[in-house]
């Protein structure tokens, strides 16, 4: 019974280690994202897949997506009151992704409005994670060129659509300052030739036409959707399913150990095996070397030859015996 608690003890450290949070639902539900806690673990989960899958560059929509309204970028009222109104999910990933030092997150939008979101991001975070998040609306701050549009997606310029109407442009501009963040943070000394790419970068976006606009260009997008965002997230992973078969394959082994002692303790019965005789070999007697005939076409048996042999023996010693009589110094004898 010892060993069973252990046992159990370390199946279920195991199982917190494959889980790394509370378990929730498949389903996602609007109710979801408005509970802290489960916010909160669908924002470890989200930065477990974004480390799994190598993204180095963040960059979420602002308006119905960072935000759950839509501004419009005519936001009238104080950045207090459009600071109530952000997600729960984004105020516990945000922190997350400011702690890798190799992944950078940046806000796009179609608003105006910079220095709202800048003042909304300050009253949500402190300011290491706000300084950390690169900005990028519809203004006169940035602009991009063909030659830089075209090294970060690999694809030439006058495929792309580099309007102000797409979030294409918004991504590029906000990659260029993140590279260069990247590349003075001395914890990123391997990484000073590498500069972030479209494979690299990851787009959310409530708007299906800038998912499909930055898809066309090279640019891994997932639409942010309440009821599938989750699912999806997930499902970019590949080892994810790898993962939950190990934590099923736990659960079901942690109920087997649950059972009582004697059935785990069980051993089962060893087959008892079965004695083969063992190969006897022989071999040939001296004997069988005696001259035969070739009538036989074989040596005779020791106990025949010992037969034959005898009388001979016998009958030499009695010549022997007598000394008138020559007996020759080899003896040989046929068969009948």
């Amino acid at each position: 019974m010892k060993l069973n608690g252990i046992i159990c003890r370390y199946i279920g450290s195991w199982m917190d280690q494959l889980s790394e949070e509370v378990q929730v639902q498949t389903d996602d539900d609007a109710n979801d994202w408005k509970d802290d806690e489960i916010a909160e673990t669908m924002a470890l989960e989200t930065i477990r897949t974004l480390v799994n899958i190598g993204v180095r560059l963040v960059c979420i929509d602002f308006d119905s997506t960072f935000v759950d309204i839509h501004t419009s970028g005519e936001w009238t009222q104080t950045p207090e009151v459009l600071e109530t109104h952000v997600r729960s999910y984004f105020r516990h990933l945000c922190p997350l992704l400011a702690g890798k030092s190799q992944m950078s997150m940046a806000i796009v939008t179609f608003s105006s409005q910079c220095s709202l979101i800048e003042s909304v991001l300050r009253l949500c975070f402190d300011p290491i994670v706000a300084d950390k998040i690169i900005v990028r609306c519809n203004d006169d701050s940035w602009s991009i060129q063909n030659a830089q549009a075209e090294k970060f997606t690999g694809i030439q310029a006058h495929h792309l659509d580099l309007e102000r109407h797409s979030k294409v442009p918004y991504v590029i501009s906000a990659a260029l300052q993140a590279n260069e963040s990247q590349q003075t943070d001395p914890a990123n000394y391997f990484l000073l030739h590498n500069k972030i790419t479209s494979t690299d970068t990851l787009l959310i976006d409530d708007c299906p036409d800038n998912i499909a606009m930055a898809s066309q260009s090279g640019i891994p997008s997932i639409h942010f959707d309440l009821a599938t965002f989750r699912t999806r997230m997930l499902s970019m992973d590949k080892n994810e399913p790898e993962r939950r078969r190990q934590l099923k394959l736990a659960k079901a082994l942690s109920r087997r150990l649950q059972q009582p002692a004697k059935v785990i303790c069980s051993s089962p019965k060893t087959r008892k095996c079965s004695q083969r005789t063992p190969i006897a070999f022989f071999t040939p007697s001296p004997m069988t070397k005696l001259k035969v005939s070739s009538r036989l076409g074989r040596p005779k048996s020791k106990r025949v030859t010992k037969f034959r042999i005898l009388p001979e023996r016998v009958a030499i010693k009695q010549v022997e015996d007598d000394s008138s009589i020559s007996v020759p110094s080899t003896l040989s004898w046929n068969a009948d």
